[in-house]
């Protein structure tokens, strides 16, 4: 048996930011690094 899946739709709205910092570059691939190592690359996606 084959469990549905609801999808939501997402809308991704970066606003007016262009162009990241290194600094939050690395920021962002530690948190998801530490998620991947914990939740896995499931969780990962969710968020």
């Amino acid at each position: 048996m084959s469990k549905k899946v609801r999808r939501v739709p997402v809308i991704l709205d970066a606003g007016e930011i262009k162009d990241l910092p290194q600094e939050d570059i690395q920021m962002i691939l530690r948190g998801a690094d530490e998620l991947i190592s914990t939740g896995g690359r499931s969780m990962l996606a969710k968020i």
